[in-house]
């Protein structure tokens, strides 16, 4: 049966019948003229018939293996033939078969059948070769270090490849270095070159093989030996060149290198490989080295479906959270450590979910610890992900005593705000009655008014001076004593500019207070009253009714227009008033100094349908 070969004979004129039924007998059989050719032919053999294609086979290298016959020349032909040109000296005719001229066309088929098979033990062969080198570089999946990826790719180019002269060479700092060999390479056939010289220099900086007939025709061959003849030079990534030599001319073909840049392929893959667990290996021997000795608990997790389980943790987690590391590992972190605040609790599953997502968190978080609840900075780091667990590093930097400065800090603030409030609200009276008496002093040119004047001036020097000494304690109020809540009104109204405006007392006791505070409560009330009042309005000050003999506190009380029942509960805000004129922290400050003695105060209705403020004394 005829096999699937083809077979193109290339004639001028047209090759004999009975060559072409020889040869249809065994394969597929085309005729066409040489100068119908155009590259390389779509046949598994040629056969050349005549001086012209003969030419052509010449000229045209092909890797088709060919045959060349002798039937009878033609003139234009043989004048096509150049002088001393043979098929066989030509790059890319892999097989020439002469049969000798006017030979039996049988003769012609046993050379093309040679011929054939010639190509079927190259292609077995290369295959073969393949197969070789393809259980060879299984090895390289065992190698741990660079050097052994080099001396392995020698190996493999020796034992499999067949190559006996050849070198792996490594790229360091610029140079290529020689750092493996083959069993046949002697002293001197590899030699450290820059990447700026040579054959392998060039394919370092190009990416690029080489294949190298002849030394001696390649300008920028630079051999270690004069001997060389021919070699290939194939780059093993960015890692150094593969090269193998021979003291024959073209001692390697295209099959050759490719199973070169193949083995250099799996080689690059392995350095490559190699390098990143490196890397890897120092940065986990660094994060660990970093775990162990980072001042602030950390812990190493792995979130499982969902759930941040605990895989490692410090010495300062097992301090500051007092779980030793046989408690929570293999447990759900969360569980241990997250407060049973609900809104914390959604904050960690949020947490989780970024985790998934590769994102990391950063955070102020509430946790629960040996000492009770403590603020931190979560800082979650996520280092490996796939599509259903994160690994990764979480540490806690306990910021409680921070927090609880700065809230020193901004209530120290209030405080100041407080009392540059209080002061420049509350100097306001005396610096009233101050030059009122003044004017009348300039009117009449009585002394006693110059008097008064100065006491309210001494009022406010003493009432600086107090308050400053609280401001610096960070109190407002002082030292508390045992006074006549009369006295203590009545030295308040002396304060106050009256307009004509009276004062009138239900019932007195004795109360502990810080005097100059308490002034300042009343005077505070007898402006509001006044102000708000009318000039003739009637202020009574009393105790508050009880069935024992101390008083559970006491009352000021006016006759004006009162206060509406939807406005009280802001009438102690800072800045709250109804007057265009007014500051709105009168009675903040009332309220403020009130709580400073541990007494609450409350606004209703007074007896003559003014306001009332009821001070009670808490037990």
């Amino acid at each position: 049966m005829r096999n699937t070969r083809r077979v193109l004979v290339l004639a001028e004129d047209g090759p004999s019948d009975s060559l072409i039924g020889a040869l249809a007998r065994e394969w597929s059989v085309a005729v066409r003229h040489p100068g119908e050719v155009d590259g390389s032919p779509d046949a598994d053999c040629l056969v050349c018939c005549d001086p012209l294609s003969r030419a052509w086979a010449a000229t045209s290298p092909t890797s088709v293996p060919t045959v060349v016959c002798g039937d009878a020349p033609t003139t234009r032909g043989a004048a096509a033939v150049e002088s001393g040109t043979d098929p066989a000296d030509c790059d890319g005719v892999t097989s020439v078969r002469d049969a000798d001229a006017f030979r039996s066309p049988e003769s012609v088929v046993e050379s093309v059948r040679a011929a054939l098979s010639d190509v079927e033990r190259t292609r077995e062969e290369h295959e073969r070769r393949v197969t070789e080198l393809h259980k060879g570089v299984t090895e390289f999946a065992s190698l741990r270090e660079p050097q052994e990826a080099f001396e392995q790719t020698v190996d493999i180019a020796e034992r499999v490849l067949e190559f006996d002269r050849s070198a792996a060479m490594r790229h360091r700092d610029g140079v290529l270095v020689p750092v493996a060999q083959s069993g046949d390479t002697e002293i001197g056939d590899a030699r450290p070159m820059s990447v700026d010289e040579g054959i392998g220099g060039w394919s370092f900086r190009t990416g690029k093989s080489r294949l190298v007939d002849e030394v001696d025709t390649e300008h920028d061959a630079n051999p270690s030996k004069s001997e060389f003849r021919s070699g290939l030079s194939v780059p093993i990534g960015d890692h150094g060149v593969f090269q193998a030599v021979s003291t024959d001319p073209a001692a390697f073909d295209e099959r050759d290198l490719e199973l070169a840049e193949l083995l250099a392929a799996h080689a690059g893959e392995t350095l490559a490989r190699i390098e990143t667990t490196a890397e890897l290996r120092t940065e986990r021997d660094r994060l660990q080295s970093l775990f162990e000795n980072v001042p602030d608990p950390a812990i190493d997790f792995e979130l499982v479906d969902g759930n941040p389980i605990v895989r490692r943790v410090n010495a300062a987690f097992e301090e500051v959270f007092e779980y030793e590391s046989e408690t929570i590992v293999g447990e759900n972190v969360d569980e241990y450590l997250l407060p049973e605040d609900d809104e914390e609790r959604e904050r960690g599953e949020q947490f989780n979910r970024r985790l998934r997502e590769g994102k990391n968190v950063s955070a102020e978080v509430i946790r629960r610890t040996a000492d009770g609840p403590r603020h931190f900075i979560l800082q979650v780091i996520p280092l490996e992900l796939d599509s259903h667990n994160v690994s990764g590093y979480a540490i806690y930097t306990d910021i409680t005593e921070q927090q609880e400065r700065e809230e020193m800090l901004r209530k120290q603030n209030e405080r100041l705000d407080e009392f540059a409030s209080i002061i420049s609200h509350d100097l306001r009276n005396p610096l009233s009655v101050a030059t009122g008496f003044l004017e009348l002093a300039r009117e009449t040119g009585d002394d006693d008014h110059f008097d008064r004047a100065t006491r309210a001036l001494d009022d406010m020097q003493e009432f600086l001076e107090d308050l400053l000494q609280l401001a610096r304690e960070g109190r407002l109020v002082g030292e508390l004593e045992e006074t006549e809540l009369e006295a203590v009104a009545r030295r308040a109204w002396a304060n106050v500019a009256d307009n004509g405006a009276t004062l009138e007392f239900d019932s007195g006791c004795s109360v502990s207070v810080d005097e100059a505070r308490a002034v300042e409560l009343f005077e505070n009330l007898f402006v509001n009253a006044v102000e708000h009042g009318g000039k003739a309005v009637t202020v009574r000050v009393g105790t508050l009714p009880c069935e024992s003999a101390d008083p559970p506190g006491f009352y000021v009380e006016d006759d004006g227009s009162g206060i509406s029942e939807d406005v009280r509960d802001r009438v102690f805000e800072s800045g709250y008033t109804t007057d265009e004129e007014g500051t709105g922290l009168g009675l903040a400050i009332v309220e403020r100094i009130a709580e400073a003695h541990g007494w609450t105060v409350e606004v209703t209705d007074g007896e003559d349908g003014g306001a009332r403020f009821e001070f009670s004394f808490e037990e």
